[in-house]
């Protein structure tokens, strides 16, 4: 609808006009001034006169001016920005003035002091704005005392304005955009905080203008001349008065002068007169009283040695309390004219970046601190940040919880107590760790051992003690990968299956995991742990077990030797789980099967590879690792005898059995089912009698010693 069809809809305008006053955009001076001139003794322009209406403003004014707008589309403050530079040009002078175009700056301070002083401001746009492929004029800012609500029917059909030539016009509600705070008193017009503040204000100004004019006036109201004898005759008057004023004159510039007065003359000066102290405290109470009618937290009123910025701060107070929800509104305001620039079909959101100001990233810093706590008891890091509004990027494994002792999955931590004897394996060392991935194995029958002596189990618990943290970290990047490998798969199904012209014979190839990246991925980060496991452990057998108290050195060649047979069991293992996969998704697209049928394959296929085969692969590197840095340890210190213990529950291999408290010199091996073995988990050794195994070695003083010499606790070895 254009102008003069709003004209015609609006009948009598004269006459529905209460009262019209020249507007100007944004001129503080006239704008925020309400009426009445500088000498008037009331305070009727109080953003200019008092000091601490225009300090609160400006408190509140300031961060909201100085935050960068964020527009997006899907929500507010969400991932998909709006990349218009017209619309970013736009923003950066939006609106227009007597001096020319306005800066977002100025024009949000514009807003925000009119909304304290008139509790309303208004955004004008012209007709370009409803004009198609025409270019959008500056908005115009309108203070209050320009516009009249004209309602018929109980409802709102336009406004009319008086602009700067005192020309009264109309404009549809469309064209009008009325921010506002909310009134109780009156359905349109928005309600002042000025009104609120303004006897404390007007009081301040008052006392203020009292001790002024009472400093100005002290010592400067003219000497008492008495005379004692009577009345003075007029001359007499007039050459006391002419001495005393001349007496003055020479005593601005210097020179001071005697002065004769007739007999009988008794001059007095009069005495300084000052406010009291409850004159200032009253004054104390009135600019906090204008502080919190204007939404500032009243510690702002009082000069501080230091200035906290956290959560616990009033600065906190006012930006999360007054700064962010006006901001809000303003908001708002700023969505429908940005989906109007932008043509009026979009969906336009519109929000202030808080992100970057001190405050809020001292107190994301006290967030992130309490974070951290709930990360520790299990609480996952994705959960955490959205819980306590931290906006953290996401990063792989952040969706899984981990207790603070070693960081192990919560969902994998697995029963250590009486695992199964696994079944006789294949003797190739590539397919060592795959056959765990097969379906679940059967265990050899229950035997009785022997009764271990209590100085072996109780040395078996402790070696076990040490152990178990890091067979949970196997554990949990164990089934990280293989479940970052499952997700990956689906992913690619889901992408393929969404296709808008799908295959109908896919490439297997372009459905699995990426072999190679997560491969990458896999070795280092089992092969990380292992490193710090035989490390540990070296540590552990040197100084708690040996009791050793000089420097252990590790032989470097012989740890990387160690490292890489295993990153070739690791990198066998981790190709043949990924042709399990592959064969699994080829045999489902021979079969025909739609995309969904190959996602249920894929989980099915991953099913298999459950906890307890996670902490097998788990259980089978900590053992490696961990008899390889005690054999070192026991070399590296000249222990002359070691011992293979079992673990005595029962679920021990037949040939693990037999082999427990075998004691042998300790550059010799164990025999073991018939292999020669040097420590449990000897990469020499065949799989079936390295997988799964819960053996220990440890170190002991020469057999044939009498028994009172080897139950000797106090006698290391």
């Amino acid at each position: 609808m254009n102008f003069r069809a709003v004209i015609s809809r609006l009948p009598g305008i004269g006459a529905m006009v209460a009262r019209s006053l020249g507007w100007q955009s944004a001129m503080f001076g006239d704008l925020l001034d309400g009426g009445g001139g500088n000498s008037s003794p009331d305070l009727t322009r109080p953003y200019a006169k008092s000091a601490w209406v225009r300090a609160a403003i400006k408190f509140v004014a300031g961060p909201i001016s100085m935050r960068p707008l964020i527009i997006t589309s899907d929500r507010r403050g969400g991932d998909v920005v709006v990349d218009n530079p017209e619309l970013t040009r736009f923003w950066e002078t939006p609106a227009r003035d007597a001096s020319g175009m306005m800066t977002r700056q100025i024009f949000i301070e514009a807003i925000v002091a009119l909304l304290k002083l008139k509790g309303q401001s208004f955004l004008i746009m012209d007709d370009t704005w409803f004009t198609p492929r025409a270019k959008k004029s500056p908005l115009i800012l309108a203070k209050a005392d320009a516009m009249h609500a004209i309602i018929e029917g109980g409802e709102l059909i336009g406004w009319t304005y008086t602009d700067a030539n005192r020309q009264r016009g109309a404009l549809i509600p469309d064209q009008v955009i009325q921010i506002k705070n909310w009134n109780p008193y009156h359905d349109v017009l928005g309600l002042s905080e000025w009104e609120a503040a303004m006897i404390a204000a007007q009081s301040d100004y008052a006392a203020g203008t009292f001790a002024r004019n009472l400093a100005m006036n002290n010592g400067d109201r003219g000497p008492f001349v008495i005379g004692k004898g009577g009345q003075f005759t007029d001359d007499q008057i007039k050459q006391v008065t002419a001495q005393l004023r001349m007496k003055r004159e020479l005593g601005r510039r210097g020179e001071f002068r005697a002065a004769f007065l007739p007999a009988d003359v008794d001059v007095k000066d009069p005495s300084l007169n000052a406010v009291d102290s409850a004159y200032v405290a009253q004054r104390l109470e009135n600019r906090k009283e204008v502080f919190i009618a204007l939404g500032v937290p009243p510690s702002f009123a009082d000069p501080q040695a230091s200035y906290s910025i956290g959560s616990a701060s009033d600065r906190f107070r006012l930006i999360e309390d007054e700064c962010m929800p006006l901001a809000a509104k303003i908001a708002d305001a700023f969505e429908i004219i940005s989906a109007k620039f932008l043509g009026g079909s979009a969906t336009i959101f519109v929000e202030f970046d808080w992100d970057s100001h001190s405050t809020m990233q001292q107190v994301r810093s006290e967030r992130f601190e309490t974070a951290v706590k709930a990360v520790d008891r299990g609480m996952p890091w994705k959960v955490a940040g959205e819980y306590f509004r931290l906006k953290l990027p996401r990063f792989r494994g952040d969706d899984v919880g981990r207790v603070p002792f070693n960081l192990t999955e919560i969902e994998d931590v697995s029963d250590l107590s009486d695992p199964t004897d696994p079944p006789e394996l294949a003797e190739d060392p590539v397919e060592e760790l795959q056959q765990l991935f097969a379906s679940r194995t059967q265990g050899t029958p229950v035997v009785t051992p022997k009764a271990p002596s209590a100085k072996a189990a109780a040395a078996w618990q402790r070696v076990r003690k040490y152990r178990e943290p890091w067979e949970k970290k196997f554990a949990a990047k164990v089934s990280r990968y293989l479940m970052d490998a499952r997700a990956e798969t689906l992913r690619k199904i889901a992408a393929a299956a969404s296709t808008e012209k799908a295959v109908r014979t896919p490439d297997v190839l372009s459905l699995v995991f990426d072999l190679d990246a997560w491969l990458q991925e896999w070795i280092k980060g089992l092969l990380s742990i292992s490193r710090a496991a035989i490390e540990q452990a070296g540590i552990e057998v040197w100084s708690e077990e040996l009791r050793r108290d000089d420097p252990m050195t590790q032989p470097a060649a012989e740890v990387l030797e160690a490292l890489n047979i295993r990153e070739n069991r690791l990198s066998g293992a981790g190709q043949k789980v990924w042709e399990a996969v592959r064969d699994e998704l080829q045999a489902g697209i021979d079969a025909g099967d739609t995309m969904e049928q190959l996602a249920e394959r894929t989980r099915r296929k991953f099913r298999g590879i459950d906890k307890s085969r996670s902490m097998a692969i788990a259980k089978t590197e900590t053992t490696v690792a961990y008899e390889f840095a005690r054999d070192l340890a026991f070399r590296a210190a000249g222990v002359q005898w070691k011992q293979w213990l079992t673990s005595g529950l029962g679920n021990e291999r037949l040939s693990h059995y037999a082999a427990n408290e075998q004691i042998v010199p300790v550059d010799e091996k164990f025999n073991v089912g018939g292999f020669e073995m040097s420590y449990p988990g000897d990469p020499e050794a065949p799989a079936k009698e390295v997988i799964n195994c819960n053996c220990v070695t440890i170190a002991v003083s020469d057999p044939a010693e009498d028994d009172d010499f080897n139950n000797d606790d106090s006698i290391p070895y």
